[in-house]
């Protein structure tokens, strides 16, 4: 049985290839490398996301006077065919 020392003492053993060691070291390395890029990538993402909320709320007030404004354009729009129609019924008389 081994002891407690030979426990919590760790060595690499000679049968392990250094292909092995090598290749776990490439994997990491570029693991961390891609996690570098997609940090990268959700930052940019997170500032596009910021100034469109800011856009957004600059324009808000604009959109809700060009609604009202084309409410009122379609209303006068309205009042202009009932009065060209009746202009036609009094035509046709």
């Amino acid at each position: 049985m081994s002891t407690s020392k030979e426990k919590q003492h760790w060595a690499l053993d000679r049968r392990v290839p250094i292909s092995l060691i090598i290749t776990i070291l490439v994997q990491t390395s570029i693991f961390v490398w891609m996690a570098r890029g997609i940090v990268a990538r959700i930052e940019i993402l997170e500032q596009r996301s910021a100034t469109t909320t800011t856009e957004l709320s600059i324009r808000r007030p604009i959109i809700e006077d060009n609604r009202i404004s084309v409410a009122v354009i379609k209303d006068k729009l309205d009042n202009i065919d009932r009065t060209l129609t009746k202009i036609e019924r009094k035509l046709e008389d």
